[in-house]
């Protein structure tokens, strides 16, 4: 599962002299053309549970790498707007359990509710699984179905495979595709 890969090379970074404090960054630090940091407000915490004031702060690196997601504080704010929905998708999954063993096999599926777009079974061990449903973001706004509701129709057609009971951590989030020309490094 994502959220123990994240863990990992979180724990791997840490072990390797990585420190480590919650803030919300909210732009880049550009010097002579070049990102050499961030800025960012402090999210800790008093012991009575309220909020300290968001002071902003400075974190200066040699190498600084925007690893907060397709709706990146530091990608938006290098390169302006995000660009046009045909170069976005919007997808939705959850974690299962199945009837079966998944044999560590991939399943891609292709209907035609979700075109241009798929739907995925991804094993997450013997016989649990990271199900999903992903599509162009300007086509999902067109088509008028919820991402729940495509995310059911793909239940349904797995069928008896997925003990539906078992459904959990169901979550949604876009993602760019590599189409847009928008640059990646800085």
């Amino acid at each position: 599962r994502r959220i123990a890969f994240d863990q990992l090379v979180f724990d791997q970074a840490l072990h390797n002299g990585a420190q480590f404090c919650q803030a919300q960054v909210t732009a880049p630090i550009i010097e002579n053309g070049r990102v050499v940091g961030v800025l960012a407000k402090d999210q800790a915490k008093s012991s009575a549970a309220q909020a300290v004031p968001n002071t902003a702060q400075e974190f200066r690196a040699p190498l600084v790498i925007a690893a907060d997601g397709a709706t990146s504080a530091i990608g938006r704010a290098l390169n302006g707007s995000r660009g046009a929905e045909i170069h976005w998708s919007i997808a939705i999954r959850c974690y299962a359990d199945m009837r079966d063993d998944l044999q560590r096999r991939c399943e891609f599926y292709f209907p035609k509710n979700i075109m241009p777009g798929y739907a995925w079974l991804f094993p997450t061990g013997e016989r649990t699984a990271n199900i999903g449903v992903g599509l162009r973001l300007d086509k999902y706004r067109q088509s008028g179905v919820t991402l729940d509701a495509l995310l059911t129709r793909f239940l349904d057609m797995l069928g008896g495979r997925v003990i539906r009971e078992s459904v959990t951590e169901i979550k949604t989030w876009q993602l760019p595709f590599g189409s847009s020309r928008q640059s990646r490094v800085f």
